[in-house]
């Protein structure tokens, strides 16, 4: 009699412990997930030195280079994170490569870049403005210098276009801000040093700025650790804490309050280092810290953020020998704390 009222007590409080500590599948599978890189469905065109916006949960790809003999492209292709499915669109008014784009009230607006040869094409002027509703162009005004491998950003309504490349790729440290309500262009406060292949985010109303290159600069193959600040109320620049490893072509985006970088080259010419690292920057904290490496190389990729993931997209693999464009995709779970 004893033995059984002791396995009834025991039975009871077994019950009483699930009870009050369930066991989650889906805080399993989150856990699964979290600091880790997953493949996703490929784009249907391999492509690097392009450009991507994401507008209402789905992510834009524009135009780029289909591989390094000069085939550029004109394609947009639209990618739907919730389904991991493409859908084909409208193509580019022409075939350009190392443009920006940025999403701005539902619309994305894509920027310069560059025509024919990838190193001695023209760079463009062009501002175009792409309607995801429409499937639609529309040609707003010209920025008022020409350049590819720039970078930009859209504060309080307004686009910051960032750096770039007038010619080959020398930086320029020029910086010009397009108010769409006037489709007007203004020169703004310049970057501290020439830089190209750099990327841009925004948080709390200010443009962090990441990386960067000058082919100019001491030697062919220089590139920059520098993390700057721009505030577009003050006009004004400051610096934060550098990137461990100097750095163009890679990409970036913002996630709650953490800042992510990923990938690159460490020099302009052929002779750099491809990265496939991912950095965390903390923006409270303002430091860096390392997470889970991309399960390949890669540079002049695109980087998109939607629903609390970082999205990465082609770009080249290989360097000074065999390159090749990539059509794979990521996707990158930050941890939860």
């Amino acid at each position: 009699m004893f033995k059984k009222i002791l396995l009834i007590v025991f039975i009871l409080i077994i019950t009483s412990c699930h009870k009050n500590n369930p066991v989650s599948s889906t805080g399993n599978n989150q856990q699964s997930t979290e600091n880790k890189w997953i493949q996703k469905t490929s784009m249907p065109t391999a492509r690097g030195y392009f450009c991507g916006a994401e507008v209402n949960g789905k992510i834009y790809l524009f135009g780029g280079i289909k591989d390094l003999s000069g085939h550029n492209s004109d394609d947009v292709e639209a990618y739907d994170p919730s389904t991991d499915t493409w859908t084909t669109k409208n193509k580019m008014p022409e075939k350009i490569v190392g443009q920006a784009a940025v999403e701005l009230n539902g619309k994305i607006y894509v920027i310069g870049g560059r025509t024919g040869n990838l190193f001695s094409g023209t760079s463009l002027q062009y501002t175009y403005l792409y309607d995801p509703n429409e499937d639609s162009w529309t040609r707003k005004k010209d920025i008022p210098t020409p350049r590819a491998f720039l970078s930009v950003s859209a504060v309080n309504g307004n686009i910051y276009a960032i750096g770039g490349s007038i010619s080959g790729y020398s930086g320029t440290f020029i910086v010009q801000m397009y108010d769409p309500a006037s489709d007007t262009w203004t020169a703004k406060k310049s970057l501290q040093v020439n830089r190209t292949s750099l990327t841009s985010n925004v948080y709390n109303g200010k443009i962090y700025v990441i990386g960067g290159g000058d082919g100019q600069k001491a030697d062919a193959g220089t590139s920059f650790a520098y993390f700057d600040v721009y505030d577009p109320e003050t006009d004004t620049w400051s610096s934060k804490t550098d990137i461990s490893i100097s750095r163009l072509g890679h990409g970036s985006g913002v996630i709650n309050d953490k800042l992510y970088i990923c990938g690159g080259v460490t020099a302009v010419s052929g002779s750099g280092t491809l990265l496939y690292d991912l950095c965390e920057y903390d923006f409270n904290m303002d430091n860096w810290t390392t997470r889970a490496s991309m399960p390949s190389h890669r540079r002049c990729f695109v980087t998109a953020t939607f629903n609390g993931k970082l999205y990465v997209f082609g770009g080249i693999a290989g360097n000074q020998g065999v390159q090749q464009a990539l059509n794979s995709v990521l996707e990158y779970t930050p941890s939860a704390n």
